[in-house]
């Protein structure tokens, strides 16, 4: 489903909201156990109500190998304020000081961070912070369709949206008989794409690619990706799709999806996909 851009007063209204469903400290915490498995943690588990040194959960990101040499620890604070506070520069030391040295460190709150704070959190690399704020804590719900619930609005551009990306794809063939398409096709890289780390190939692409080719030349935004290996069931690319996700922001540093359009094209040679703005 297509969201629409929110003014700031919705999106203001919605943060208060979203503040004052949690009654207490204790409920948000609750809250974040399953919201930052969602994002991509696990093993996520609240920590003891008293007693817990200013961390309230903690959780582990694995890594790309089976063993637990690139995993990283994660130690998080929730902090339950009105929208209208800022979290002072304080609570940045109070949690690093519970942080060992290649563990990261998040603070989420439904309030904002003073200026302090925000560059407190970003000055130590061997214990990062980082940091949600109350407006991007609904930018991830919305994305991830936590807590909300849609009302179907129709739309003329969406609708012709939908019937052009069906029309018949038009192709043709190289000097050597290679079988190429000549229209650009359009494909939505999804939250789950991103969270794989990988990109689903379109049908139309996949019908034409040779049986018995396992691997293939990627052109992503420009960017050449050399002998990228298909899935074992055809389905997808991952060899150096995470750093193409990363560089054009669909994949943030705080590990947050932004979904995008896709367009693709094949020239018998190389996959073209270039990202829709």
């Amino acid at each position: 489903m297509k969201k629409v851009e929110l003014t700031k007063k919705e999106k203001d209204d919605i943060l208060n909201e979203l503040y004052s469903s949690f009654k207490t400290g204790y409920e948000f915490e609750d809250f974040l156990k399953p919201f930052l498995e969602c994002i991509g943690l696990d093993e996520v588990r609240v920590t003891k109500r008293s007693g817990d040194g200013g961390v309230d959960l903690e959780g582990i990101r694995y890594g790309v190998i089976d063993n637990n040499d690139d995993s990283v620890k994660y130690i998080v604070q929730a902090k339950r304020y009105k929208p209208s506070d800022k979290i002072p520069v304080d609570i940045i030391d109070k949690l690093r000081g519970n942080m060992l040295s290649g563990e990261k460190g998040i603070i989420i709150t439904t309030a904002g961070f003073s200026k302090p704070a925000i560059e407190k959190a970003s000055l130590r690399k061997e214990t990062p912070i980082v940091l949600i704020d109350g407006k991007t804590l609904v930018d991830i719900c919305i994305e991830n369709d936590i807590g909300f619930v849609y009302k179907p609005t129709f739309s003329s551009e969406e609708l012709k949206s939908f019937y052009k990306k069906n029309v018949v794809i038009e192709k043709d063939k190289n000097s050597d008989g290679t079988v190429f398409i000549i229209d650009d096709i359009e494909k939505d890289i999804t939250s789950n794409d991103i969270r794989a780390r990988i990109i689903s190939i379109p049908r139309a692409i996949l019908e034409l690619l040779p049986e018995d080719k396992d691997k293939f030349d990627l052109c992503f935004n420009g960017n050449e990706i050399k002998d990228v290996r298909i899935s074992s069931d055809r389905r997808f690319f991952s060899q150096g799709i995470t750093e193409m996700y990363r560089k054009y922001g669909l994949l943030t540093k705080d590990n947050v999806f932004n979904p995008s359009k896709s367009l693709w094209k094949y020239d018998g040679k190389i996959i073209y996909i270039d990202l829709i703005n």
